[in-house]
């Protein structure tokens, strides 16, 4: 994809997935991207994106600086696990992470909840965890077809 094309694309990406967030409570629409670049191996784009969704993240959260740095690295690190058995464009690989998140996400809010002495519902954590997890298989799919559709209209 030209440089070109990747910048209208993020330029449509970043705002929709920030106006999803801010419908959807708890939701982290932005890791759908963090995960396009990790399977594309973009690893320059990654170190300005992932700072990015952490700075977005915790401004937007109650929780103290690290939930989200934990989180995306959890979710990276998920990601790079699944990648050793099945390819990294794959969508079973993506489905497998965001179910491997769900219980990940309920014990990391709640482990840093009690840190802080925060008293947290579990069945809204766990409502949250299942949103995620439901959200992210599709949302992948959307970012990842229309990145191959503008790169079949570029060639």
């Amino acid at each position: 994809m030209s440089a070109w094309a990747e910048c209208c694309w993020w330029s449509v990406f970043i705002p929709g997935a920030l106006w999803v967030q801010s419908l959807v409570p708890g939701l982290d629409a932005l890791l759908v991207g963090v995960l396009v670049l990790a399977q594309e191996r973009r690893w320059r784009q990654m170190a300005c994106f992932l700072p990015f969704c952490i700075l977005v993240q915790e401004g937007v959260g109650t929780q103290s600086f690290g939930a989200s740095m934990l989180w995306y690295a959890c979710a990276l690190l998920l990601f790079s696990l699944g990648r050793g058995w099945f390819e990294g464009r794959s969508s079973v690989l993506v489905l497998l992470v965001a179910c491997a998140l769900a219980p990940v996400s309920v014990g990391l809010m709640s482990m840093l909840a009690s840190l802080q002495q925060l008293a947290v519902d579990p069945h809204i954590l766990l409502g949250r965890s299942i949103v995620q997890m439901f959200f992210l298989p599709p949302a992948w799919l959307l970012s990842m077809l229309t990145r191959r559709r503008i790169e079949r209209v570029q060639a």
